[in-house]
């Protein structure tokens, strides 16, 4: 997923003649390194950050400070507050993504039973 979105974001960026940078951390779960890329970033001038927030309030202090200083934020996939950034793309809904997996799994199981979903970073 996320490796088709840096190269959408790449041609999209290299289209309108502008330089794109990939970052990201280590360990897909370290919010405390996407604050760091996102301090790096700012310091680095970037006019623009698009970021998939590993957790929706860890960020948003580094992204008002980043947005204050005039660089524009856009979440993907994974959101934070609305106040610490411009715009949210989603690829989906929580409730499109609901229902079909249950469409899914209920065909499986002849709509017949218990279901239960397990979502986790």
């Amino acid at each position: 997923y996320f490796s088709v979105a840096d190269r959408g974001g790449e041609r999209a960026v290299e289209s309108l003649g502008s330089t794109f940078t990939e970052v990201g951390t280590d360990q897909g779960s370290d919010a405390s390194g996407q604050v760091s890329h996102i301090k790096d970033l700012v310091e680095q001038k970037a006019d623009a950050i698009a970021v998939s927030a590993l957790d929706p309030d860890a960020l948003c202090d580094t992204l008002k400070q980043a947005m204050a200083q005039g660089v524009k934020v856009v979440t993907y996939d994974s959101d934070t507050k609305p106040e610490c950034r411009y715009a949210f793309v989603s690829p989906a809904s929580a409730e499109d993504i609901a229902v079909r997996q249950l469409e899914l799994l209920g065909g499986q199981i002849g709509y017949q039973g218990d279901i239960a979903i397990l979502s986790a970073a």
